[in-house]
């Protein structure tokens, strides 16, 4: 009897090394187990065995697998691998290669007035894109501005991108941040290529306070 019990111990063995379940009930092999504890000899495993045995149930310490019964046979678990989904782009400079040439609030010869934008310097033509996402509510000239594209944010916060030399958008255009809506130019008043970027909240507010709260550095 005994000789019997220590060969269906090395069966039971062999079989949950190989990455099997064996018996009416059980879990998974241990992905912790100890390799060389799978090679325990025959007195080894006799003396584990104990009282166990006697109630036809083995506990293969090995593995951790038990096994009780019948023979039922599983296949491994399997790790799966969760992605997380990217966080959408929420906003971006609108402009690359840029340097800042006029700031919110500054007075000089340049401007009849103050100055409520913020000025983003580029080469003429540079891609212009939208700063946040929103709906485009107008495209034209206007004066002083020029060529400009107005887009309501979905924050409700209006956005102007002026002095531009093509605009790339329509009255009623959905854009996503990033979009291109324009190219920097000339049109308006203007001494440079450069785009004039004006935000509203009823009244014009500062543009760099506007990006820098969306975790952006002008």
């Amino acid at each position: 009897m005994s000789a019997h019990r220590s060969t269906l111990r090395r069966s039971l063995l062999v079989a949950a090394t190989a990455g099997l379940v064996i018996g009416g009930v059980g879990a998974a092999p241990s992905a912790t187990a100890a390799p060389s504890s799978t090679t325990a000899d025959s007195t080894t495993a006799d003396s584990a065995a104990g009282p166990a045995a006697d109630n036809d149930t083995l506990v293969l310490a090995a593995t951790g697998v038990h096994a009780a019964g019948g023979l039922v046979i599983r296949q491994p678990a399997r790790d799966v691998l969760r992605r997380t989904p990217l966080a959408p782009v929420t906003a971006v400079l609108p402009v690359a290669g840029y340097h800042l040439t006029g700031t919110f609030g500054a007075s000089g010869s340049n401007w009849s007035s103050t100055h409520t934008g913020l000025d983003f310097a580029a080469a003429y033509g540079s891609r212009i894109g939208a700063a946040v996402a929103g709906h485009v509510v107008s495209v034209g000239y206007d004066g002083a501005f020029g060529l400009k594209v107005v887009v309501q944010a979905q924050d409700g916060s209006i956005w102007w991108y002026c002095h531009m030399s093509a605009a790339t958008v329509e009255v009623g255009q959905s854009v996503a941040a990033g979009t291109q809506v324009g190219a920097i130019g000339l049109t308006g008043n203007t001494t440079g290529p450069h785009l004039h970027l004006e935000v509203h909240r009823g009244e014009p507010v500062d543009p760099y306070t506007e990006l820098t709260a969306r975790g952006l550095t002008p």
